[in-house]
């Protein structure tokens, strides 16, 4: 089994639940949530949770909230997640060999806890509404949120790439909240003059997080045939506003209205994305550039390593790296659309979730990296690239 069928087996076995809960029936309690490393030889973490304890049809109820949902749930009493745990810790000035530092020391979340008691009951929100994830809440939102059905955008999408007379495969990831459509036969379809580019295929793909904070996206892009790593670019991308209580009907015609507008600009996006193949780049000016992405450091990590990584699933047939900016943006993409997780420590690894796959994904970040080179290069003293023509 590959690392790709490997993902697919993970998302087709994800059950959901959603119900709504009453705030009346709950009280908040932070606590220090111990959870297991995923890392065979990794030390357990310390996660920080909201506890809501109370009843759902006069069943006592415990939700646990983490992660996104955590942050989500100090929102709605207007408590950011930086400020709640800075509540924990006191700061202090010492001395060191270099001068003075500011130095935290944690003093208990009985000050947070009290934020928390005081803020919750002015929570206009009267019912929550939770998603659960194979038992494991994934979000948290009024009553009146309403998500967009993947089944939906997809319906959309499919019936306008048939309208076009467009054939294609379709790939979705997380659940369905990222699906990716590839084209793969445009004779005779009414996009005048759209066709493969080299070893580029056009595609559409949309991001539906269904989050509460988060809009639907759809992305103009293509697909590299020969590892299959998804691309897309700001030049054809929409986020739609879209009210939750709007009715079937005209968020059909706003996705509708969107995507003509993408497919109008995708036979510009070949050249957008080829152009990185003339950025050459030494690999120490390649060591500077990756570590000027806007990323994580360990994603940096992993976009390094994959760039030298033998494989078969690039251009040249040995590696990502080919002495140029769109190997770098091979070794992105391949990690957003063919990797499960990457090292994030030592002994921990990090999920590639959807937030992961977009802003690899995204030419974008590659092309503002280049456009700044010179100065990028000239703070880290690295020998100055040319490009060829």
């Amino acid at each position: 089994m590959t690392m790709a069928d490997r993902n697919v087996s993970q998302q087709t076995t994800v059950q959901y639940k959603e119900f709504v809960i009453e705030k009346k029936d709950f009280k908040p309690v932070f606590v220090w949530n111990k959870i297991k490393s995923s890392s065979l030889y990794g030390n357990d973490r310390q996660v920080p949770s909201i506890i809501l304890n109370g009843k759902v049809d006069g069943e006592d109820a415990v939700i646990t909230l983490q992660e996104k949902p955590f942050s989500r749930f100090l929102q709605f009493m207007n408590i950011g997640k930086r400020r709640f745990m800075n509540m924990m810790y006191e700061k202090s000035v010492v001395s060191t060999y270099n001068g003075q530092r500011i130095k935290k020391s944690y003093i208990g979340s009985e000050i947070a806890q009290q934020a928390l008691e005081s803020a919750y009951p002015k929570v206009s929100v009267q019912k929550f509404k939770i998603l659960l994830a194979n038992n494991k809440v994934a979000r948290i939102t009024s009553e009146d949120y309403i998500g967009i059905p993947h089944s939906f955008v997809q319906e959309v999408i499919e019936n306008r790439m048939d309208a076009e007379g467009v054939q294609y495969t379709k790939a979705t990831k997380f659940g369905g909240v990222n699906g990716v459509y590839t084209f793969t036969n445009i004779e005779g379809a009414s996009l005048n003059g759209l066709k493969k580019v080299g070893d580029l295929a056009h595609s559409i793909s949309y991001m539906n997080r269904n989050s509460g904070d988060k809009s639907l996206k759809l992305f103009g892009g293509a697909v590299v045939l020969v590892c299959t790593n998804g691309m897309t670019s700001g030049k054809a991308t929409s986020e739609m506003r879209i009210v939750h209580k709007l009715e079937m009907s005209e968020l059909r015609k706003k996705i509708e209205q969107q995507l003509g507008g993408i497919l109008e600009k995708l036979r510009i996006l070949p050249k957008e994305f080829l152009k990185l193949r003339e950025y050459k780049v030494t690999k120490e000016e390649a060591e500077v550039l990756v570590n000027a992405l806007p990323l994580a450091k360990y994603l940096k990590d992993a976009i390094w390593a994959r760039l030298f990584t033998p494989s078969k699933q690039t251009r040249n047939g040995e590696m990502d790296w080919d002495g140029t900016m769109w190997g770098i943006y091979m070794a992105s993409t391949f990690i957003a659309s063919n990797q499960v997780e990457v090292q994030k420590s030592r002994h921990s690894m990090k999920e590639v979730n959807e937030e992961i796959v977009e802003r690899l994904s995204n030419v974008d970040t590659f092309r503002d990296v280049w456009a700044n080179r010179e100065k990028i290069l000239e703070e880290a003293k690295a020998p100055k690239v040319e490009v060829t023509n």
